[in-house]
């Protein structure tokens, strides 16, 4: 095991894959591990693309795995997923954790299982993560057509627009 200063020093590239594997021996040790590992996610910048995998198969995935990551500086486009491993049933479940905003709660995605039989099926991480739980989405424009080819200001200081952008804007609502 790395001593907590030499990991706490080192910064992965936005090409890693990393993988994080607590120690999960005792609840002392696991909380040690995860404050290990909160450390490292917080000196992340939020440019920093690398994926991180983290082996949860020593919890619960249901009430413990929340309340031990809760407190991570996520957000929509991090790439930080945890795996379980069930040797009694020879599988793999995989999960992704991040946040709509900094200050929504964590999301715990379940995203796939592989077991000997089946292969792994990954959907698209944005056509995962489509549902934004009502977070305010703002968007920016000038006039400039076939995009938009009129703004019309509203009293409330909002606008209203017209052209190719305010159609897509439009179907986006039913997603």
């Amino acid at each position: 095991m790395m001593e907590q200063d030499n990991v706490l020093n080192w910064s992965p590239r936005s090409e890693d894959l990393c993988f994080f594997i607590p120690d999960d021996s005792s609840p002392m040790s696991l909380n040690y591990s995860m404050n290990i590992f909160k450390t490292l996610m917080s000196q992340r910048l939020r440019s920093d693309s690398e994926f991180w995998m983290v082996d949860a198969s020593g919890w619960s995935l249901a009430d413990s795995l929340k309340s031990r990551m809760d407190n991570l500086e996520l957000d929509l486009d991090d790439n930080v997923y945890l795996y379980q491993v069930d040797p009694q049933l020879e599988d793999i479940e995989l999960w992704e954790a991040y946040r709509i905003t900094p200050v929504t709660p964590l999301v715990l995605n379940f995203i796939t299982a592989w077991r000997p039989e089946t292969c792994w099926h990954w959907p698209n991480i944005w056509s995962r993560r489509v549902n934004l739980h009502g977070a305010p989405l703002r968007a920016y424009s000038i006039p400039v057509e076939p995009y938009v080819k009129e703004l019309t200001k509203l009293e409330n200081g909002t606008y209203i627009y017209t052209g190719i952008v305010a159609d897509v804007a439009w179907h986006l609502q039913v997603i």
